[in-house]
C-alpha cells in the first residue's frame, strides 16, 4: 500500500490520534533509548515517533527516519525541523546505505508486514546494528480485528477486501522464525490492545476504516455504494450505543 494523496493525509491523521499516542508509548517504553545512541526508524511516516526518540538519545545521539514515500518523508522533516540529531531520508529499507554498527536500535511500527521479502529486510537491518543492538517490531494480526457494526454481511466484505493491503496481514503469528533466520531472537512479544467504545474522530477506529475504505476503493474492490454504506452502518451503531472495535497489534523485542 502506497501511503501518498489522500491515503497519506488519512495516515497522518490516523497518527494523531490518542489511540496512537498509547501506542507510541508502549513502543518507546520497549524500546528504551539512551543518550547517546544511534537508532533508526523504519518506515517513519510524517515522524511521529521522531521526536521523542530524538529526546531520549539527547544531543549526543542520532535518530534517522527512513520511508520509500517522499511525501511522508517531507512531513517528517517538517515536523522535526528544531531537532538537530534527527535524520530523515527517502530509502526502500531492503538498500540500506549504512555500514555495519551503525545504529543501537531499530524499530518499526506497522511496516514488515507490507514487504513482499520480509526475511531480505530484516537480513539488512541485522547488518547495520551492533552485536548488542536491538530490534523492536509492532504489527497487527489483521484477521483477528473486530468491528461491531450494524452490517456483519458488509463488515467481513470490506475486511476480506482489506486484507490484500499486506503481503503479510498477520505477521505476528509468523515473525519469530523469520527473525530467527535473520539472526535474531525473540525476547518478548506482548500485546498494546486498543479497544474503542465510541466512533470519533479522536478514536483509531474512525481513522482505520477510512484507510480502509480509500485503500479499497483505490483498487477497486469494493464499490462506492458499499465503502459508503459500511461507512454509514458505523455511524448507525455509535448512534445506537452499539459500536464496538478491538484490536491487538503485537509488539515483538528481539536481540541479534
Amino acid at each position: 500500500m502506497q501511503y501518498t494523496g489522500d491515503i497519506a493525509t488519512i495516515q497522518q491523521r490516523l497518527a494523531e490520534t490518542s489511540d496512537l499516542h498509547r501506542r507510541r508509548l508502549a513502543v518507546l517504553d520497549s524500546l528504551g533509548a539512551k543518550p547517546g545512541e544511534r537508532i533508526l526508524e523504519i518506515g517513519c511516516g510524517a515522524g511521529a515517533l521522531l521526536p521523542a526518540v530524538a529526546s531520549a538519545v539527547g544531543s549526543s545521539g542520532r535518530v534517522v527516519g527512513i520511508d520509500i514515500s517522499g511525501e511522508q518523508v517531507a512531513a517528517a522533516r517538517r515536523r522535526c525541523a528544531n531537532q538537530t540529531n534527527i535524520e530523515t531520508a527517502v530509502l526502500d529499507v531492503r538498500r540500506l546505505p549504512y555500514a555495519a554498527d551503525s545504529f543501537d536500535a531499530f524499530v518499526a511500527i506497522q511496516v514488515i508486514e507490507y514487504l513482499d521479502e520480509p526475511l531480505s529486510a530484516l537480513a539488512a537491518l541485522r547488518r547495520v546494528i551492533t552485536a548488542r543492538a536491538r530490534a523492536v517490531i509492532l504489527a497487527t494480526n489483521w484477521d483477528a480485528v473486530f468491528w461491531n457494526t450494524m452490517a456483519d454481511g458488509l463488515t467481513r466484505k470490506v475486511q476480506l477486501a482489506w486484507r490484500q493491503h499486506a503481503p503479510f496481514p498477520n505477521l505476528p503469528a509468523n515473525l519469530r522464525p523469520v527473525l530467527r533466520q535473520a539472526g535474531f531472537e525473540v525476547v518478548q512479544q506482548v500485546p498494546v490492545t486498543i479497544i474503542n467504545q465510541s466512533y470519533h474522530e479522536d478514536s483509531f477506529a474512525y481513522w482505520a476504516a477510512r484507510l480502509m475504505v480509500a485503500f479499497c476503493l483505490t483498487r477497486n474492490l469494493i464499490s462506492q455504494d458499499d465503502a459508503d454504506a459500511w461507512l454509514r452502518s458505523l455511524l448507525e451503531a455509535q448512534e445506537s450505543d452499539r459500536f464496538f472495535f478491538s484490536s491487538t497489534p503485537v509488539l515483538t523485542v528481539a536481540v541479534p
